[in-house]
């Protein structure tokens, strides 16, 4: 268990995450967000980033609970699923990023909604998870993922 969690602070904290992160992505025009934000990334390619982690979370979810793993033999490295995750995006427009992220969004908090408190932090719950619960993985891929890009979201610099 996640100390001092439950699923209605999860959801609590990834709600007041996300409006923050939805009302500084509303006050940026599509032709804003094509400027670097983050190393080679524009603010384009960071919102279809944390889209690809938002709906990772869910795809693990729903994986897990058909008893399969999500990964077919371990996830790969990360820098390997941001890689994907950006080639598979880079030449998208403004607005199908936005509206896959909203997308993306309302899936893993449905998912979440719906999980049993056991099904969200539980260590031991699903094995493939080496020991994390879901929740964690749910709170890196949105609240602490949303802290850590919000800044380059609205700065539009290279810090990294």
């Amino acid at each position: 268990m996640l100390p001092g969690m439950d699923k209605t602070t999860l959801l609590t904290e990834m709600r007041e995450g996300h409006a923050t992160w939805e009302a500084a992505l509303a006050a940026i025009p599509d032709d804003a967000l094509l400027r670097p934000a983050q190393g080679e990334w524009s603010r384009k390619d960071l919102v279809a980033h944390v889209e690809f982690w938002e709906r990772q979370s869910a795809v693990v979810i729903e994986a897990l609970r058909e008893g399969r793993d999500p990964y077919g033999g371990g996830p790969p490295p990360t820098d390997d699923m941001n890689a994907r995750a950006w080639s598979e995006s880079r030449y998208r427009s403004a607005t199908d990023v936005r509206q896959g992220e909203a997308e993306a969004w309302h899936q893993l908090v449905a998912l979440v909604e719906e999980a049993p408190e056991d099904e969200l932090f539980s260590p031991d719950r699903y094995p493939l998870m080496g020991g994390q619960p879901v929740a964690g993985m749910v709170r890196e891929d949105t609240i602490e993922h949303y802290a850590e890009h919000l800044p380059h979201l609205t700065g539009g610099g290279q810090p990294d």
